[in-house]
Parts: structure tokens; C-alpha cells; sequence
């Protein structure tokens, strides 16, 4: 994906847990998610994408799905976004790229993180770019019912120094 970051983890509920981690571990700054912050996730998805949120006291905020590639519907993330938003998690399902030209230009105006959980889309693209590539931080599952199974494992990646360097933290 040409990240130069990547580590391994047990899980990609695990990688999941360590993304979110990394964005509340900070070195004398504000973090990016604190407890009580929301995260805009998709209806449609696993359990696995925002049990690990719950886990660090983040709020999900449920999102439709469109009906095309079955991500974030941009015009309801648009709609939910509150003063206490920080992230977005996108997820690609089955294959299909979210719709990431919309949800990245809402990112960037209301300067949101972009989380891609691509477990369902290892080597697929949305108009040139890898999935798990376009984001803040990306996850991959690696569990045996996955398109690149190893049994059971997971990635995270990132091009962003600080927040790798937090998210390994948790295997310390």
C-alpha cells in the first residue's frame, strides 16, 4: 500500500482497539478522541468495527449506508456530525470501496480523522488508491473467512509517525 507503517497485531478487532487507543494516547497535546467523543460509523457493518470504541468510552454514531458500494452514506454523515464529532470510521464491505472522494472532502472540512477498517477489501481500490491507503490510520483482518486469511491476525497501518508510534503502545 506504500505506508511506511504497518505492524501486526492478534486480531482485527485488536488493530481496531490499537487505532483508537493511538488517537487518545498523546505526548502534552490534546488528544483526538477522548472519552465521550463520537465517531461516525456505518449501520451496516460487524460488530468488531465499534465494540472497540465502546471499549475506550468513544460514542458511535450510526450512519445509512448508500446504496451502490454499501459505505457511509456522505449525505447522512453530513447530517450527523455534532461539535463533539472527531472521527469517522469507514468501512469497506465485501469488496466494494466506500464512496471516499465525498467522505474525505467532509473530513478534511470539518476536520474529522479517517479510520478504514478494509478487512473485507484487501487489494481493492477506489479510483486508483488502495483501500486502507487513503485514510489516517487503516485495519486489516486477517482471520480465516477474510480474502488474505492467516487463521487469525491482523494489521494496522498508517503514514502518520505519531500515531503509530502510540498505537504500538499497546502491545507494551
Amino acid at each position: 500500500l506504500n505506508l511506511p507503517h504497518a505492524i501486526g497485531v492478534s486480531s482485527g478487532t485488536d488493530a481496531l482497539l490499537a487505532t483508537f487507543l493511538a488517537l487518545q494516547r498523546t505526548a502534552g497535546e490534546v488528544a483526538p478522541l477522548q472519552p465521550g467523543d463520537e465517531v461516525l460509523v456505518p449501520s451496516a457493518t460487524f460488530w468488531s468495527s465499534v465494540l472497540p470504541l465502546l471499549w475506550v468510552g468513544g460514542i458511535p454514531v450510526f450512519c445509512e449506508s448508500e446504496s451502490r458500494q454499501l459505505g457511509l452514506d456522505s449525505e447522512d454523515v453530513e447530517r450527523r456530525i455534532t461539535p463533539r464529532t472527531r472521527a469517522m470510521m469507514v468501512v469497506h464491505l465485501w469488496g466494494m470501496p466506500s464512496r471516499m472522494d465525498a467522505l474525505l472532502d467532509i473530513a478534511r472540512r470539518h476536520d474529522l480523522k479517517v479510520l478504514e477498517d478494509a478487512s473485507h477489501a484487501h487489494g481493492a481500490r477506489w479510483r486508483g488508491q488502495w483501500c486502507g491507503a487513503m485514510g489516517d490510520m487503516a485495519v486489516f483482518s486477517l482471520q480465516s473467512r477474510k480474502l488474505a486469511p492467516a487463521g487469525e491476525g491482523g494489521m494496522l497501518l498508517s503514514n502518520d509517525d505519531s500515531l503509530m508510534e502510540r498505537a504500538i503502545c499497546l502491545g507494551d
